[in-house]
Protein backbone atom coordinates (compact mmCIF):
# COMPACT_ATOMS: atom_id res chain seq x y z
CA UNK A 1 0.00 0.00 0.00
CA UNK A 2 1.18 3.65 -0.97
CA UNK A 3 -0.78 5.99 1.68
CA UNK A 4 -1.17 9.67 0.52
CA UNK A 5 0.04 12.54 2.78
CA UNK A 6 -2.87 14.12 4.25
CA UNK A 7 -2.94 17.72 2.15
CA UNK A 8 -1.45 20.56 4.19
CA UNK A 9 -1.59 23.66 1.98
CA UNK A 10 -3.67 26.67 2.55
CA UNK A 11 -6.38 25.68 5.28
CA UNK A 12 -10.19 27.17 4.50
CA UNK A 13 -11.15 26.80 8.00
CA UNK A 14 -11.81 30.27 9.52
CA UNK A 15 -9.56 31.43 12.44
CA UNK A 16 -9.69 34.71 14.36
CA UNK A 17 -7.77 36.45 12.67
CA UNK A 18 -8.82 36.06 9.29
CA UNK A 19 -12.62 36.95 10.97
CA UNK A 20 -10.65 40.11 12.72
CA UNK A 21 -9.74 40.59 9.08
CA UNK A 22 -12.71 40.60 7.67
CA UNK A 23 -14.87 42.72 10.05
CA UNK A 24 -12.37 45.34 10.21
CA UNK A 25 -12.46 46.05 6.19
CA UNK A 26 -15.95 45.41 6.60
CA UNK A 27 -16.08 47.90 9.31
CA UNK A 28 -14.05 50.51 6.84
CA UNK A 29 -16.34 50.03 3.75
CA UNK A 30 -18.95 50.90 6.25
CA UNK A 31 -17.98 53.76 7.19
CA UNK A 32 -16.44 54.90 3.84
CA UNK A 33 -20.00 54.03 2.16
CA UNK A 34 -21.72 56.40 5.52
CA UNK A 35 -18.78 59.37 5.09
CA UNK A 36 -19.91 59.74 0.99
CA UNK A 37 -23.39 59.47 1.75
CA UNK A 38 -23.03 61.78 4.65
CA UNK A 39 -21.54 63.99 2.24
CA UNK A 40 -23.71 64.05 -0.22
CA UNK A 41 -26.93 64.70 1.94
CA UNK A 42 -27.96 68.58 2.13
CA UNK A 43 -26.78 70.34 4.92
CA UNK A 44 -30.38 71.32 5.60
CA UNK A 45 -32.47 71.42 8.50
CA UNK A 46 -34.37 68.30 7.71
CA UNK A 47 -31.42 66.27 8.77
CA UNK A 48 -30.58 67.80 11.96
CA UNK A 49 -32.17 66.59 15.45
CA UNK A 50 -32.97 68.24 18.30
CA UNK A 51 -35.92 68.43 20.56
CA UNK A 52 -36.63 70.66 23.83
CA UNK A 53 -39.35 70.85 25.90
CA UNK A 54 -40.75 70.96 29.46
CA UNK A 55 -41.69 67.50 32.01
CA UNK A 56 -45.07 68.04 32.46
CA UNK A 57 -45.23 69.74 35.78
CA UNK A 58 -42.53 72.22 34.55
CA UNK A 59 -39.64 70.90 36.80
CA UNK A 60 -37.48 70.30 34.14
CA UNK A 61 -36.08 71.97 30.92
CA UNK A 62 -35.42 68.45 28.45
CA UNK A 63 -33.32 68.51 24.97
CA UNK A 64 -32.89 65.50 23.33
CA UNK A 65 -30.57 65.24 20.53
CA UNK A 66 -28.66 62.12 18.73
CA UNK A 67 -25.18 61.72 19.26
CA UNK A 68 -24.34 63.17 15.81
CA UNK A 69 -27.02 65.70 15.63
CA UNK A 70 -28.17 63.77 12.67
CA UNK A 71 -32.09 62.11 12.60
CA UNK A 72 -31.92 58.92 14.38
CA UNK A 73 -31.41 56.15 12.22
CA UNK A 74 -33.80 52.75 11.31
CA UNK A 75 -32.68 49.67 12.73
CA UNK A 76 -29.15 50.44 14.42
CA UNK A 77 -28.19 50.63 17.85
CA UNK A 78 -27.10 53.84 18.74
CA UNK A 79 -27.16 56.42 21.82
CA UNK A 80 -29.34 59.42 22.56
CA UNK A 81 -27.92 62.86 24.42
CA UNK A 82 -30.50 63.99 27.21
CA UNK A 83 -29.47 67.00 29.13
CA UNK A 84 -31.54 67.54 32.30
CA UNK A 85 -32.16 70.98 33.10
CA UNK A 86 -34.07 73.16 35.98
CA UNK A 87 -37.03 75.49 35.20
CA UNK A 88 -34.42 78.45 35.68
CA UNK A 89 -31.23 76.71 33.91
CA UNK A 90 -29.52 74.66 36.67
CA UNK A 91 -28.03 71.53 35.84
CA UNK A 92 -29.45 68.10 37.27
CA UNK A 93 -27.43 66.10 38.72
CA UNK A 94 -27.27 63.30 40.20
CA UNK A 95 -30.84 62.20 38.66
CA UNK A 96 -32.39 58.49 37.94
CA UNK A 97 -34.31 58.29 34.70
CA UNK A 98 -36.37 55.47 33.30
CA UNK A 99 -37.26 55.38 29.93
CA UNK A 100 -39.79 53.81 28.01
CA UNK A 101 -41.79 54.53 24.90
CA UNK A 102 -43.36 52.98 21.92
CA UNK A 103 -44.48 53.52 18.55
CA UNK A 104 -47.52 55.36 17.63
CA UNK A 105 -50.43 54.11 16.42
CA UNK A 106 -49.54 50.27 16.68
CA UNK A 107 -49.33 49.91 20.53
CA UNK A 108 -45.62 48.19 20.51
CA UNK A 109 -43.66 49.05 22.90
CA UNK A 110 -39.54 49.68 22.80
CA UNK A 111 -37.57 46.75 20.69
CA UNK A 112 -34.83 48.02 23.09
CA UNK A 113 -34.48 48.84 26.77
CA UNK A 114 -32.67 52.15 27.02
CA UNK A 115 -30.73 53.25 29.63
CA UNK A 116 -28.25 56.24 30.98
CA UNK A 117 -24.97 55.09 30.63
CA UNK A 118 -22.80 57.66 31.60
CA UNK A 119 -23.41 61.58 33.08
CA UNK A 120 -20.85 64.16 31.10
CA UNK A 121 -21.30 66.98 33.59
CA UNK A 122 -23.63 69.97 32.90
CA UNK A 123 -26.78 67.85 33.02
CA UNK A 124 -25.76 65.65 30.21
CA UNK A 125 -26.61 62.05 30.20
CA UNK A 126 -25.78 59.48 27.59
CA UNK A 127 -28.24 57.03 26.55
CA UNK A 128 -27.55 53.63 25.26
CA UNK A 129 -29.22 50.79 23.62
CA UNK A 130 -31.67 52.97 21.44
CA UNK A 131 -33.34 51.48 18.43
CA UNK A 132 -36.05 52.11 16.50
CA UNK A 133 -36.90 49.56 14.05
CA UNK A 134 -39.06 50.72 11.44
CA UNK A 135 -40.22 54.01 10.31
CA UNK A 136 -43.06 55.96 11.94
CA UNK A 137 -43.54 57.95 15.15
CA UNK A 138 -41.99 56.71 18.22
CA UNK A 139 -43.07 58.50 21.58
CA UNK A 140 -40.08 58.01 24.16
CA UNK A 141 -41.19 58.74 27.90
CA UNK A 142 -38.40 59.76 30.65
CA UNK A 143 -39.18 59.54 34.22
CA UNK A 144 -37.05 62.02 36.02
CA UNK A 145 -36.28 61.56 39.93
CA UNK A 146 -33.47 63.61 41.12
CA UNK A 147 -33.42 66.42 44.33
CA UNK A 148 -35.32 69.02 42.38
CA UNK A 149 -38.40 66.70 42.00
CA UNK A 150 -40.25 63.55 40.21
CA UNK A 151 -41.50 64.07 37.25
CA UNK A 152 -41.96 63.16 32.90
CA UNK A 153 -41.85 64.11 29.93
CA UNK A 154 -42.84 62.60 26.93
CA UNK A 155 -40.62 63.32 23.14
CA UNK A 156 -42.15 62.42 19.78
CA UNK A 157 -40.11 61.53 17.35
CA UNK A 158 -40.58 60.99 13.47
CA UNK A 159 -38.10 58.27 12.15
CA UNK A 160 -37.77 58.31 8.45
CA UNK A 161 -35.55 57.50 5.55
Amino acid sequence: GHRVAPNRGIALRPDSFSWSILIALSIAVGFSVAAIRASAEPSDQDTDFSVTTKSEAGLYQVTLRTEDGERPPIGVMHRLILELLTDNGEAVYPAQVSIGGGMRGHGNGLPTQPQVVAYGGDGVYLVDGVRFNMEGSWKLSFIIASDYGRDRVDIEIMVEF
